[in-house]
This record gives structure tokens, C-alpha cells and sequence, in this order.
């Protein structure tokens, strides 16, 4: 089978350089760089284009304000939802970690969000881990996010099995999601709580028959599901 690069599609499409570097929000320059690398086929383009800075602070704007004006405005779990964040990995976790703390900041939000993954990480040229950016060990993740300011748990391959937080609320998800890790995942929700009527999923990377086939098999969940 024969493989389609980047500048393959790009002329298929009858668009310039500059056409497609404004549509994906950076410069020409990287979209002649990424071009002259003949390996560079679609899907790392989208691994690219997925991990860049603006496409990760835009789904953090996204899920901030979802969770604000659809979830704790409509007094979800009588005002204490908590949401999860799931993420491909370990740097993709931190990216979210700074754009939601960001956005916090600039909506005036009161809540923060706490990063959980395994070890220690180089980002942005230097080594940290969840404690050091959380600001206590990583130990008491679970205890703190049932305490407030703590409203967002931003994921790397953690807390997506025997994890049983009934304040869990709401899903945000940027990872594909399979087979019975879709079920231990989505599973994540249907903790009971007293004022719990419901939960909700946002997703970002999977298909929603994908999704239904798997989880209508194996799991009921009281859900509205977006795509």
C-alpha cells in the first residue's frame, strides 16, 4: 500500500505552502521543513499538528469553559463535579497541565487542575514529575482532588483502572481509545453518588459507533456523549 506524504496531499488539495502553514497556524518555514522529510507521512503530520502549543491550549479553553458553564452553572453533583482530562502520554498530560492552569488564570476561575503521570519527564528542558509540578506528592492525588481548588485530573496512563471517585463527573478525551481500555476508562464515571443524575463525555479522538460497540457490550452508562 502506498503511502501519501504531507506535499502529496498538499498539491492533490491545489494549496500553497503558505495555504496550509495559515491553516494549521504556523509558519511556512515548517511546513517546508516537515515536507523535505521524506518519512513524514499523515499521521505524524496529525501527531504534529495535535501536540502543537495552540491546538492544546484551544481544548483546554474548550473543556474549561464546558465545565464551567455546563457543569458546575447546572450545579452538577450539588456544585462538587470533578472532571478527568485523558491524554496520549506523558508530555501531552503537561501540555494540558499549563494551558488549563493559563486559562484559569485569565478566566479568574477559581479551580486548578492537577497532573498525574509515572516518573519523571524532561519538559522544557528540564526534569520534572508530578509531584514537582503538582506541588505535593503524588500520593495524595486522590485525596486532593476531592478538596478544593482541585476540579480537573489531567492523565497519562493513571487513574484509568481502580479508580473509584464518585465525584467524577465529567470526561474529557484526547486518546484513542480500544477494547477493554475504552471500558476501564469510560468505567472511570458510573462511580454512584448520592446527587449524581448523570455524566458526560467529551471526546476529541474517537469514533462514537467505535465507542458505543464497545462500551454498550460491556458496560450502561447514564451518559450524554459528544463528539
Amino acid at each position: 500500500m502506498e503511502l501519501a506524504t504531507l506535499k502529496d496531499l498538499r498539491i492533490a488539495a491545489k494549496q500553497t505552502q503558505e495555504d496550509l502553514a495559515a491553516a494549521l497556524g504556523v509558519g511556512q518555514d515548517t511546513i517546508s521543513r516537515i515536507e523535505r522529510r521524506s518519512d513524514m507521512l499523515l499521521s505524524a503530520l496529525r501527531h504534529y499538528v495535535e501536540s502543537h502549543d495552540h491546538a492544546i491550549r484551544l481544548k483546554a479553553e474548550i473543556m474549561v469553559d464546558h465545565f464551567h458553564e455546563q457543569v458546575i452553572a447546572l450545579n452538577k453533583i450539588g456544585g462538587e463535579a470533578r472532571a478527568m482530562v485523558v491524554t496520549s502520554g506523558i508530555e501531552r498530560a503537561i501540555q494540558y497541565f499549563h494551558a488549563m492552569r493559563d486559562y484559569f488564570k485569565e478566566r479568574k476561575s477559581p479551580y486548578q487542575a492537577i497532573v498525574a503521570f509515572s516518573g519523571e519527564y524532561e519538559y522544557g528542558g528540564k526534569k520534572v514529575t508530578g509531584a514537582s509540578l503538582n506541588g505535593f506528592p503524588s500520593n495524595l492525588i486522590a485525596d486532593k482532588i476531592q478538596e478544593d481548588p482541585y476540579r480537573f485530573l489531567v492523565c497519562a496512563d493513571k487513574f484509568q483502572t481502580g479508580y473509584d471517585e464518585p465525584l467524577l463527573h465529567t470526561m474529557y478525551v484526547d486518546k484513542k481509545l480500544s477494547g477493554v481500555k475504552a471500558v476501564q476508562t469510560l468505567s472511570r464515571l458510573n462511580r454512584a453518588h448520592p446527587k449524581k443524575r448523570d455524566c458526560f463525555v467529551l471526546d476529541f479522538q474517537n469514533d462514537t459507533e467505535g465507542i458505543k460497540s464497545v462500551s454498550y457490550t460491556h458496560l450502561t452508562l447514564p451518559t450524554n456523549r459528544e463528539v
